[in-house]
């Protein structure tokens, strides 16, 4: 009856596989967002220039 419950699923023949494409998947977020936080700081403030009517 307690094997039931303390089964943790670490006989799953893809268990390495699951994580490690879910580290890589964080790590692909975390690059990605990093570089969109560098591009926006590197990025000149956009101002508008008021238009002559």
């Amino acid at each position: 009856m307690f094997e039931t419950a303390l089964h943790l699923g670490t006989e799953h023949p893809s268990l390495l596989v699951l994580g490690a494409s879910g580290v890589l998947a964080f790590g692909a977020g975390a690059g990605l967002g990093l570089y969109g936080r560098i591009k926006a700081r590197d990025r000149p403030e956009s101002v508008s220039e008021p238009t002559e009517q």
